[in-house]
């Protein structure tokens, strides 16, 4: 990995962070729509906590950590500027996926799909 400038730590935290988000969507899927005694829901959300948990805020500092230049000073100017930019990117997928859930939610229920 040292020759096309790769650091070897980052390549593979980020390669268990995929599998553990991966886990985690699988986990909760799973948890919500199987019925399971307590013992399983205990279990699950065990698993969830300890090994899949942290790979969401690894990915942001591993991000922020390839994508900011340590040679330019990072004012808060600068950094409103790209929280800004995660703020709309957020905004509107969580506005369409929100939308999407809506949408089955009420088909599921024989609710009538209006805004």
């Amino acid at each position: 990995m040292a020759r096309s400038g790769r650091v070897g730590w980052i390549e593979h935290t980020r390669a268990i962070g995929a599998c553990a988000v991966a886990l985690l969507h699988v986990l909760v899927s799973t948890q919500s729509s199987v019925e399971m005694s307590s013992i399983y829901v205990l279990a699950y959300d065990l698993v969830n906590v300890t090994f899949c948990r942290w790979a969401v805020p690894a990915f942001f500092m591993i991000t922020g950590m390839l994508l900011l230049d340590p040679g330019r000073p990072l004012g808060w100017d600068r950094a409103w500027r790209y929280a800004r930019r995660m703020l709309v990117v957020l905004a509107t997928f969580g506005l369409a996926f929100a939308c999407m859930q809506e949408v089955w939610s009420r088909r599921a229920a024989g609710m009538p799909i209006t805004l």
